[in-house]
């Protein structure tokens, strides 16, 4: 996981793999987790936007390789928790 402090850290999935997270949760490139990312990511699953390539490690909170509403979910209650 990362944080605001610029650390970055990797996570590892369920079939062996690893991901690189510059920024957990950030699904907008802005290096912060907060209610746009939320927004952004909504975005992107109702087709309305399309998400960089590197974000995707960034918002795959549920460590499944796929990017869909249990990231969000966990997205919220991370944004929630932290606040």
């Amino acid at each position: 996981m990362a944080d605001s402090t610029g650390e970055v850290y990797i996570r590892f999935n369920q079939d062996g793999t690893f991901g690189i997270i510059s920024a957990l949760g950030d699904a907008d490139g802005d290096n912060e987790t907060g209610v746009s990312d939320i927004i952004a990511l909504q975005r992107w699953l109702h087709g309305d936007k399309t998400l960089a390539s590197n974000m995707t490690n960034n918002i795959d909170l549920y460590p499944d390789n796929k990017i869909n509403i249990y990231d969000l979910a966990l997205l919220k209650r991370f944004i929630i928790k932290n606040r």
